[in-house]
């Protein structure tokens, strides 16, 4: 049958239409939510991303929300928020209670988790369990990841028991130091910008111990979506992952560059504790280099939370790790 120009021309705009449909436009940008439990600069990452315009680059509009208390992790599960930033362990309660979250990017990939001690109890000279116990040591309430490491570390490393040997004082992160300066406390479970705040005001010394370097490849951090996501929105899914692991990159590269992003998410701190903040990062090598979460990272992880008892059941790597989308973008950015 031959067409007419007229019915090519309409058969034309027709498909140029349905194409059009399936791209991604500026103007029907995705917006998403990602909470975060706190602001903090080890998530700085995702900030950089934010501030270069990699999510923009994906047809992503992206907006912050600072949610305690575990309602950064309840948020995505209601539907509320899209992702959350926090550490694979929180994927694990989610399977065992019958529902899905999957770390989609490594953002940290060493404990960012230390501890310090108040400056009159300094030098510590003895060996760790000796000085712990018998110590008041402040860290944020059960169930949040350093509280839950502290519990490993002392079960595991020190062998000290809570309520026996040492005292743990659950207080929210904001309240730790000042817990130390009144000296209602005596060790503190803390990171930055805390660390360089407490060393400024004198309340406690540099770190008596540094989970970054003591335990190995652990995802402190991770970008996380829901089973569903994955499931239904896919793309979008490999889209923010895109815009994470070019903000990992550039972070990495460009260490130089840092402190620019650090002033705006941090106007308060001046630029020697935010120096501070980035040495001590990469000193540690906290940030990870390009997304992917190794299963050894989810071993030490899951024994986190298993020693203690935090975790009641085994819950397997890719029960709570989906690293397909950061493989291909990996491949796609030509990162190794």
């Amino acid at each position: 049958m031959r067409r007419t120009l007229r019915s090519w021309s309409i058969a034309i705009s027709a498909l140029a239409l349905a194409v059009v449909a399936f791209l991604p436009s500026k103007s029907r940008a995705a917006e998403i939510v990602i909470a975060e439990p706190v602001h903090g600069f080890s998530f700085i990452p995702v900030y950089v991303a934010m501030h270069q315009g990699y999510f923009k680059d994906e047809g992503i509009d992206v907006k912050l929300e600072t949610l305690s208390g575990g309602a950064f992790v309840t948020a995505v599960l209601d539907g509320e928020a899209f992702a959350f930033l926090g550490s694979v362990d929180h994927n694990a309660f989610a399977v065992a209670n019958g529902r899905t979250l999957k770390a989609v990017s490594g953002l940290v990939a060493h404990a960012n988790i230390y501890l310090t001690a108040r400056k009159d109890l300094m030098p510590v000279t003895t060996d760790l369990s000796t000085f712990l116990k018998g110590k008041r040591i402040a860290t944020p309430p059960y169930g949040n990841t350093p509280t839950n490491m502290l519990r490993y570390l002392l079960a595991s490393k020190w062998h000290l028991q809570p309520g026996r040997d040492v005292t743990l004082i659950e207080v929210d992160s904001g309240a730790i130091l000042p817990a130390l300066a009144a000296k209602q406390a005596d060790v503190a479970v803390t990171d930055e910008p805390f660390i360089t705040k407490g060393i400024k005001e004198g309340v406690w010394g540099e770190p008596i111990y540094d989970a970054a370097t003591g335990l190995g490849p652990y995802t402190d951090t991770a970008v996380n979506v829901s089973g569903q996501s994955i499931e239904k929105q896919p793309k979008l899914v490999e889209a923010m992952v895109k815009a994470v692991v070019r903000g990992l990159v550039y972070v990495n590269m460009h260490r130089d560059k840092l402190l620019e992003f650090a002033a705006k998410e941090f106007p308060t701190a001046n630029k020697d504790d935010l120096q501070a903040m980035a040495n001590r990062a990469f000193a540690d090598d906290i940030f990870s280099h390009d997304g992917y979460i190794p299963p050894q990272a989810w071993t030490t992880g899951e024994a986190v939370v298993r020693v203690p008892g935090i975790l009641k059941k085994d819950v397997g790597y890719d029960q709570v790790v989906d690293m397909s989308f950061v493989k291909k973008v990996q491949k796609e950015l030509g990162i190794n």
